[in-house]
């Protein structure tokens, strides 16, 4: 153990494994009148680099001597700021400098009345500098953790977890300089919080700062077209179906985080689609949305036409049903559900339609099952839309995030982890 020894007296003084004993160093001589410390400790006995911690120190002079200290003495890494002390009770700050190493050091503190003095020993703790974390999903049962340990000083990762009705339990064990841990059989479609702590011989941190994961992969397979409207109509899918904002501003999405959503005004706001991107024989249309205007009926979430009188479209009310619509021109055939979407909530819609069977869902519950032998394909091709049809004027007043289109047809399960994408109504 590394010891670092201040004395403080009306000169600079210092101790080495000094007993608690009343002397007099100038003259060498025993007195009874010598200021004794009834109390010495640390408020923060453990304490990071650079931080700091407070000496409390009691001490009393039968003689009724002014007790104090002048300049101080400081070990290397150590400074006090100038403490002055009474017959009650006194305050000292320390300032720990980088330079000083981890672990539990033993300060021994004088007091003087000008002429005797009394020692005493507080040990302090330095902490290691507590590491960042990092964590990110690897499949709906393993997460990986990383973390920076800028001091290089410990030698090891100690890994807590919990769940929202458990409470943190130590899962693991790594080598520091590895940098990463997997945290493997959990289960899937939880949220799970992570901190962790820098262990050496010496000493060790305080946590992290806690992160948050929701084991959840997204379906990929077949996603066609994928905009997160984060600010913008870029397609963040493999083929570069960009759309163009036509009047759409940035909104707060469904997670509260700014500009990460589009909202719709209701008087032409929308976004151009390539029309492509659902000509498709089979496909799953997924969307967020947050309806804030049930006054005007038919308000296109998406809406999609061929220019020969065929049509596809999605409306949280067409009176009185929450309603996906499909025409070729001489047939129609439509999903419909009631109640209308609710107003001013966050919610998840999707429409998946395959081998003459279409299923409109809810917030991944599906709310009507039917025939529907139209396939978008036969619907759309000239015009395609977000928020609005242009052909009517009616448009859509709310906000939207996250709009995804599968060129195959979802399973169940799979609309369940959209639904459930970043940890939403765990």
């Amino acid at each position: 153990m590394k010891q670092y020894v201040v004395g403080i007296t009306l000169i600079a003084l210092s101790f080495w494994g000094c007993d608690r004993r009343a002397t007099q160093p100038a003259r060498g001589i025993y007195v009874n009148h010598a200021p004794i410390i009834t109390q010495l400790t640390a408020n923060t006995p453990a304490v990071d680099p650079n931080v700091g911690v407070t000496i409390l120190c009691q001490a009393t002079d039968s003689d009724a001597d002014v007790i104090g200290f002048s300049e101080t003495y400081s070990s290397p890494g150590i400074t006090f700021s100038n403490p002055s002390v009474n017959d009650s009770l006194t305050q000292a700050i320390a300032s720990w400098s980088g330079s000083s190493q981890p672990g539990l050091h033993d300060l021994i503190i004088a007091v003087s009345d000008n002429d005797l003095m009394d020692l005493d020993t507080v040990q302090v703790l330095i902490y290691l500098s507590a590491p960042t974390l990092s964590v990110r999903v690897l499949s709906n049962t393993q997460t990986q953790l990383s973390w920076n340990d800028t001091t290089s000083l410990a030698d090891s990762m100690r890994i807590e977890r919990k769940t929202e009705v458990t409470e943190y339990v130590q899962v693991g064990v790594a080598d520091a300089s590895l940098g990463y841990y997997v945290d493997s059989d959990l289960t899937p479609l939880t949220k799970y919080y992570y901190r962790l702590a820098a262990w050496n011989q010496f000493s060790y941190s305080n946590y992290s700062d806690v992160v948050a994961a929701y084991t959840a992969v997204m379906p990929d397979s077949g996603l066609f077209a994928w905009y997160p409207l984060n600010g913008d109509a870029a397609d963040s899918s493999n083929f570069g179906h960009n759309g163009s904002l036509l009047g759409a501003e940035p909104i707060q999405d469904r997670f509260g985080n700014a500009g990460q959503a589009l909202n719709f005004n209701g008087q032409g706001a929308r976004v151009e689609l390539p029309p492509q991107v659902v000509q498709l024989p089979s496909f799953t249309l997924v969307a967020w949305i947050n309806w804030s205007d049930n006054i005007t009926g038919n308000q296109p979430i998406l809406h999609a036409w061929n220019g020969q009188g065929g049509y596809l479209t999605l409306t949280p009310k067409a009176p009185p049903h929450f309603k996906f619509t499909i025409c070729d021109g001489p047939v129609t055939e439509a999903l419909q559900a009631l109640p209308p979407l609710t107003l001013s909530e966050w919610t998840l819609v999707a429409v998946r339609i395959n081998n003459g069977q279409g299923t409109l869902y809810r917030n991944a519950i599906p709310v009507y099952v039917g025939a529907m032998n139209i396939s978008p394909e036969q619907a759309a091709g000239t015009g395609l839309w977000l928020g609005g049809n242009p052909n009517s004027g009616i448009y859509f007043m709310g906000s939207m995030d996250d709009v995804r289109i599968y060129n195959r047809a979802l399973e169940d399960n799979e609309i369940e982890l959209l639904y459930h994408e970043g940890g939403w109504q765990i």
